[in-house]
């Protein structure tokens, strides 16, 4: 299983648009849940990659009953959209 820069090194290879830091890190946390194989054929990641961060943020719903559960979820979702407050 990857972890840390290595995951984060793979992410960042998909991601084909200018991208925060804690959109890199939640986008990281739900890969490292579901496999980077099946994120990288996410509706997230494809639309966070047409901009539409708002449509990628309520994409990480969908994966509620992936390891984690749907708190872990909702973490990632709110760090994503709102970043580390």
């Amino acid at each position: 299983m990857l972890q840390g820069k290595e995951l984060e090194g793979d992410v960042r290879d998909m991601v084909i648009v200018p991208t925060a830091q804690h959109q890199i890190d939640a986008m990281c946390s739900l890969a490292a849940s579901i496999g980077l194989e099946t994120f990288s054929k996410s509706s997230l990641i494809r639309k966070h990659n047409q901009n539409c961060f708002q449509c990628a943020a309520a994409q990480f719903a969908a994966w509620r009953d992936a390891p984690g559960g749907r708190e872990l979820r909702m973490k990632e979702r709110e760090i994503y959209y709102y970043g580390y407050q």
